[in-house]
């Protein structure tokens, strides 16, 4: 039975060595620290990426180094926003108010549940 270990074994130990070279423990803490963010984090990459936005960053654990990444990012976001040319409505908040439980539920709705109430109310009105 021992000697038809020695082979798994060696493979194993074999394996490890591979692995460890490429593993980094500061990455794998960082990630560990973020665990809870990191649908967030995956879903905002995406976003940026459908946008044009690229980041191509490789991992440092140097905040000044994640500072100034951070910082470059949102100077390309900014970059990227348009000026609104027409004005609000005087009632724009009292609307919000109104139709949202509060004045963040309006910043979190997304497009497609816009297309889906209307779809909706067409098909009750119908």
């Amino acid at each position: 039975m021992a000697d038809e270990l020695v082979p798994i074994v060696a493979y194993l130990q074999f394996r490890e060595t591979a692995l460890s070279k490429e593993y980094n423990n500061a990455l794998h803490t960082a990630l560990e620290s973020i665990r809870v963010r990191l649908a967030s984090i995956q879903q905002l990459a995406e976003r940026l990426q459908t946008t044009g936005t690229s980041i191509d960053y490789s991992f440092s654990a140097n905040t000044e180094i994640v500072e100034d990444r951070l910082q470059n990012l949102i100077a390309l976001i900014r970059a990227k926003k348009t000026a609104e040319i027409e004005p609000l409505p005087e009632d724009w908040r009292q609307t919000i108010l109104q139709t949202f439980k509060t004045i963040e539920d309006f910043y979190i709705v997304e497009p497609q549940d816009l297309l889906n109430k209307m779809q909706y109310i067409s098909i009750k009105a119908n």
